[in-house]
């Protein structure tokens, strides 16, 4: 699951060395906000005829083919066979970053994830097109170590060398669906203790 994530000016920066754009715009490199579903947010894209990245902006979710809410996220394990997404999988695959994501736990605690030794987080996604523009989603997969003791569920989340893979490559893409997220980092404001914390 993923329903929030921040984004800030270092990931930001990350992102224009590998778009090899040093001139992104200061807009994007001043930011400095969370990013919830219903929100615009910068997305990682590909043009195939010039084998390159560029950077456009996407309204987070889906519209609801029952014309109720967002659908934010796409599970990974299905993703190549649900009527809303599967064409967004062959097709039009984007790459969501920011510096962490939000996850609550069931005592609605509230915990960062981040990646490791790196100010950016890069999240698998898909896009479509509809009436009113592009929209993405992010892709989940079941929860790694790090992850598991808050939810059973996290992004798709990839390494700086999987982002061309994943946009460019369909085999390749395909196979990154079945991935493990590497540890990630996890803090929180406030973490209940237990009895057993305290001896």
């Amino acid at each position: 699951m993923c329903g929030r994530y921040h984004l800030s000016g270092s990931a930001a920066a990350q992102a224009a060395e590998i778009l090899a754009d040093p001139d992104l715009s200061l807009e994007l490199r001043l930011m400095e906000r969370d990013i919830r579903p219903g929100d615009k947010a910068p997305v990682i894209l590909g043009d195939r005829r010039k084998d390159s990245l560029y950077l456009d902006w996407q309204t987070w979710g889906f519209p609801s083919p029952h014309g109720k809410g967002l659908l934010i996220n796409a599970r990974a394990e299905t993703v190549t066979e649900k009527p809303s997404f599967r064409e967004g999988m062959r097709h039009f695959r984007a790459v969501l970053f920011g510096t962490y994501f939000y996850e609550w736990n069931r005592a609605k605690e509230k915990f960062t994830f981040r990646q490791k030794d790196s100010c950016a987080l890069f999240m698998a996604g898909i896009c479509r097109i509809f009436p009113d523009g592009p929209h993405f989603v992010i892709l989940t997969t079941p929860a790694n170590a790090s992850m598991a003791p808050v939810h059973d569920r996290m992004p798709l989340v990839l390494e700086k060398e999987e982002i061309r893979d994943w946009i460019f490559d369909e085999k390749r893409a395909g196979e990154l669906l079945h991935k493990l997220p590497g540890p990630l980092e996890k803090s929180c404001d406030y973490e209940q203790q237990t009895l057993f914390d305290l001896l």
